[in-house]
């Protein structure tokens, strides 16, 4: 019976993998390798903590040395989120056209992209460019995937695409036409999505609305311990779907665990022994793995027991990135993220 496990996952993993969804956000995610890449190398050559390598490039190219590096991060790892909406609704426009009436994928991502611009409320008070980073990347997803899929599902209908046919017009002209409509609605349902948040929610935008709920949700429980566990297990359910898990529960830990550090603290000046086991800085020293360690293990793994010769050369491509902490070669190569069989490894390591 147990021999017959392993064939059981393997159909089970063939079977989710091919869930046309899945396979738009994995696609989406793989896009945007070169430009994570080139963001991973400009933090890695600027803050590579050698005095005599800062020095050298110093007095080389001047005080000023750091600004090209801090460019290209404003380029790429400082609009993740904007990246990810225009990748995931293009891989998933490219999904569904086989299925549907042709849609064009460009028009799916500029659909998609209005609708994240729209519900982070840019106008609105308080609002924070930081929040096109890494911060939100959830909203991004969550948005990309339901923007492009309304969009999509509209442009289906004839009765809300203007057909122009003309003899000086080519299919370009009559596929932005046909768009009209459903790009409306589409956006327009986001923006009253964002009205409601705002006015109803008296918050600035989503991601506020998003970081208030996930406190308040933590904050039911008054175990310190179950807290903690909870904390642990949903990070690393994050990470299996290729989101930053830490930077989307970023709030809870400021709120939660950062205080009571604070509190252990009290308790040891006081004379007292400290009560609050699950603290940020024991999270941080015994609980999360680093991603080069946790890498470096797979690709030794891979070198050891794998069984394929394209893992194994795609080990020896990713071992010199994996030593500078540059993980999205072997990340998506294999491919991890959204892949069932390594969400088990994930689990593991949150329990």
């Amino acid at each position: 019976m147990f021999s017959k496990i392993p064939e059981i996952i393997y159909i089970y993993n063939k079977k989710i993998e091919n869930i046309p969804l899945l396979v738009a956000i994995r696609s989406g995610l793989t896009y945007m390798i070169p430009l994570v890449l080139i963001g991973s190398v400009a933090l890695l050559l600027s803050s590579l903590p050698l005095p005599a390598y800062q020095n050298m490039m110093e007095n080389i190219f001047g005080d000023g040395w750091k600004d090209g590096f801090r460019y290209m991060q404003d380029g790429t790892f400082n609009i993740l989120s904007l990246l990810i909406a225009v990748c995931i609704s293009y891989s998933l426009a490219i999904e569904t056209n086989g299925k549907r009436d042709y849609v064009s994928p460009i028009i799916v991502s500029l659909v998609a992209l209005s609708s994240f611009m729209t519900i982070s409320g840019i106008s609105n008070e308080g609002f924070s460019i930081a929040k096109f980073g890494a911060i939100g990347i959830f909203t991004a997803m969550l948005t990309s995937i339901i923007s492009s899929s309304l969009f999509i599902k509209l442009s289906s209908f004839n009765i809300l695409r203007i057909k122009v046919f003309t003899d000086g017009a080519g299919s370009l002209f009559n596929n932005a036409m046909s768009a009209i409509i459903p790009a409306i609605i589409t956006v327009g349902t986001f923006a009253g999505l964002n009205v409601i948040i705002v006015d109803y929610f008296k918050v600035s935008d989503i991601q506020q609305l998003l970081s208030i709920f996930l406190r308040s949700f933590f904050l039911q429980t008054n175990s310190n311990l179950a807290n903690g566990v909870l904390f642990v297990f949903l990070i690393h359910v994050l990470w299996s779907l290729g989101i930053h898990g830490s930077n989307v529960l970023e709030s809870v830990a400021q709120a939660i665990f950062v205080p009571a550090l604070a509190e252990n603290a009290s308790l040891i000046m006081s004379g007292q022994n400290p009560t609050m086991i699950i603290t940020k800085t024991f999270v941080d020293t015994f609980v999360f793995m680093g991603g080069c360690g946790t890498s470096l293990c797979l690709v030794a793994a891979i070198f050891i027991a794998g069984k394929y010769k394209n893992q194994k050369h795609l080990a020896r491509l990713s071992l010199l990135p994996v030593l500078f902490n540059i993980n999205e070669l072997i990340m998506f190569g294999i491919p991890i993220v959204l892949n069932p069989v390594y969400l088990i490894p994930f689990l593991n390591m949150a329990a």
